[in-house]
């Protein structure tokens, strides 16, 4: 998935865990995890920023039509 930051920042991200309000992400390229918080309806991250997700559609082995 896409993860984007209020301030512009994009990464490409995969779900660690979800527990409750706390988000524990990978992301490409990056050695460390990142942690979002949910908060009043919106997911932020530890650095204070907003942050939206996208979940392409499709992928490499897509479910075949019946």
């Amino acid at each position: 998935m896409k993860i984007q930051e209020g301030n512009g920042l994009v990464w490409d991200a995969q779900i660690l865990s979800l527990e409750g309000n706390r988000m524990c992400l990978g992301i490409k390229g990056s050695a460390d995890a990142e942690h979002l918080n949910l908060v009043e309806r919106r997911w932020v991250s530890d650095g204070g920023n907003e942050v939206t997700f996208c979940f392409p559609l499709g992928g490499l082995n897509p479910l075949p039509r019946q």
